[in-house]
């Protein structure tokens, strides 16, 4: 583990780390509660239930089936239209739901040195995300260095690559392995509530103002609508969230990030460091091949720990000479505050306490080493406190 994580901590930052990691190991030992897959079976039950009534309470009665003279021949056709539908949707988001659930989001590679602690870095990786200390960013817990975009789970006990989010409806983290399964299964659910919303309201209308029919009847087909209604309105605004994330090149942690930026630092929501144009951001999500984008097959190229940077990421993110951001090393803007403040330090910033040197710099000049108090984010050691373990449902 590098040395200057564990400079200037005291005996009871170490305890309280130590019993969080002891907890940790046991939330990874109850991965099989029951009732975290609870949520699992409300979302297999909500589509279960939307369908059977659907089905036999709106389609089979417009197939009638019971007329043998009189045959509304448009109509029937309609509900054969809607019943082929139906069935394509709910097929597709169990497909993509499954495959969400057991689709590994993706982890710090084991047999890939340029993660492991005793790398010398004789090649130096590109990285973009520091420490503001301008060091590696690392996870105590899983004991590796972290990729770019990484983050470390508190609920699943890893580190994960290009980590969108844990979810709970999935009993699964969101992550680069898995999140363009998960846009389908919003996509498709989408597509499945706006087909029952908008196609049932009549069979809806005609059950309310029928007197013959059975309560049993009205009831289901009210109660199903308005199910109906409250999740497509749900979906559809989350699925806009993430299509405008998938636009910006962004997760839901580093979108989360800039709208609350730590230090009352101020920044652009809008902006991220990975966005490279909207086609490649849309490819870098849903695969090269646009004929594929709405099969949860062909997943994009890559491996999940190297990114390419904005073009414009300079102007987006001006350089911090306090690392507010961690995305760069701090040396060039250090070297520039330094030559233009400090003349007497011009080139000597790698002999500062800070990079191992033994040159005193002024106060402002470098940020301090070791253990770091401030709030999580790109540029602290988000996953190596417990206050800090990136967790978000």
């Amino acid at each position: 583990m590098p040395g200057n994580v564990e400079e200037g901590r005291g005996e009871e930052a170490v305890n309280q780390e130590q019993k969080f990691y002891e907890n940790s190991n046991e939330s990874r030992e109850r991965r099989d509660d029951f009732f975290k897959w609870v949520p699992v079976f409300w979302v297999l039950g909500s589509v279960f239930f939307l369908y059977f009534v659907y089905v036999f309470f709106h389609c089979i009665p417009l197939l009638q089936p019971d007329e043998e003279d009189i045959v509304d021949i448009a109509v029937q056709q309609r509900a054969q239209v809607e019943l082929m539908a139906i069935n394509f949707f709910t097929l597709m988001i169990l497909l993509c739901y499954a495959m969400a659930i057991v689709m590994h989001p993706g982890g710090i590679p084991e047999n890939d040195p340029r993660w492991h602690y005793d790398y010398n870095e004789i090649q130096p990786v590109n990285l973009h995300e520091r420490k503001k200390t301008g060091d590696r960013r690392h996870c105590k817990w899983c004991g590796k260095y972290k990729p770019d975009r990484c983050h470390h789970c508190r609920a699943c006990g890893i580190c994960i690559l290009k980590m969108d989010h844990h979810c709970p409806w999935l009993y699964n983290c969101v992550g680069f392995g898995n999140y363009k399964p998960f846009v389908l299964v919003l996509v498709y659910a989408m597509f499945d509530c706006h087909l029952i919303v908008w196609t049932m309201a009549r069979s809806v209308t005609d059950a309310l103002t029928n007197v013959h029919t059975p309560i049993t009847t009205m009831f289901t087909l009210l109660f199903a609508e308005t199910v109906a209604v409250f999740y497509c309105i749900l979906i559809t605004l989350f699925l806009g969230f993430h299509i405008w994330l998938i636009n910006q090149n962004m997760t839901t942690i580093e979108f989360c990030e800039k709208v609350l930026p730590k230090d009352g630092a101020k920044t652009n929501y809008e902006a991220s460091l990975y966005s490279v144009g909207i086609w490649q951001n849309c490819t870098s999500v849903l695969g090269s091949n646009p004929f594929c984008w709405l099969l949860p097959f062909c997943p994009p190229e890559g491996d999940g720990c190297n990114y390419t940077k904005s073009p414009v990421a300079g102007d987006l993110y001006p350089k911090d000479p306090y690392g507010t951001y961690g995305y760069d090393s701090p040396r060039s803007s250090f070297a520039q505050l330094n030559a233009d403040e400090y003349p007497s330090y011009k080139g000597l910033e790698e002999n500062t306490p800070a990079y191992g040197g033994s040159i005193q710099p002024p106060a402002r000049m470098f940020p301090p080493m070791g253990y770091h108090s401030g709030s999580a984010g790109y540029g602290d050691e988000e996953d190596s406190r417990p206050s800090d373990v990136a967790s978000v449902s």
